[in-house]
C-alpha cells in the first residue's frame, strides 16, 4: 500500500481585519444661518488602523462624483479644510465650521490611511441670509 502525504491546507480568519475603511458622515445641520456655524460628525471606519489626517474639505461649489482611493484634497478641489485630526480606526470626530457665505455649503468627510485616500459622500447644508446662531435647524442623522 502507497503512502500519499496531502498538502495540509491553512485558513486563518482574523475577525475585523477584512473590512475596507470608509468614512460616514453621521450629522450635520440641513441649514444653516449666515456667520453661524455647521457642526458635522463623522467616522473613520474600518479594522484598527492608524492614519496622519482626518478632516472635513469644504466649499461652495458642488464636487460631484465618487472620488477614488487615489483623488487627492487638490484633485477634489475643496477650498477649505477643518481642523485635522488622527487617530487609530474606529474613531469618530465632530468639527464646527464657521459659514461666512449665504448658499449651498458642499463638504466631505475625508480621511488618509496607509496612503491612500478615503472619502465620504457630498452632503450639503444650506446657509440662509439670517444671521448667527449655530447651524442646527433640520439635524440630519445618518444610520448605517
Amino acid at each position: 500500500m502507497e503512502n500519499f502525504v496531502l498538502p495540509l491546507l491553512s485558513i486563518v480568519l482574523i475577525t475585523g481585519c477584512t473590512a475596507e475603511p470608509s468614512i460616514d458622515v453621521t450629522t450635520y445641520p440641513s441649514t444653516a444661518n449666515l456667520d453661524g456655524t455647521v457642526n458635522i460628525t463623522w467616522v473613520v471606519k474600518g479594522p484598527a488602523l492608524n492614519f496622519q489626517h482626518t478632516a472635513v474639505h469644504y466649499g461652495y461649489e458642488h464636487r460631484p462624483g465618487n472620488f477614488l482611493k487615489t483623488t487627492t484634497p487638490d484633485e477634489a478641489g475643496y477650498p477649505a479644510l477643518s481642523d485635522v485630526y488622527n487617530g487609530t480606526s474606529p474613531a469618530t470626530f465632530t468639527v464646527s465650521i464657521p459659514v461666512i457665505n449665504p448658499g449651498t455649503l458642499y463638504f466631505r468627510a475625508h480621511a488618509i490611511i496607509n496612503g491612500a485616500h478615503y472619502w465620504s459622500k457630498e452632503y450639503t447644508s444650506t446657509v440662509k441670509q439670517e444671521q448667527g446662531g449655530q447651524g442646527l435647524s433640520g439635524v440630519q442623522t445618518i444610520s448605517s
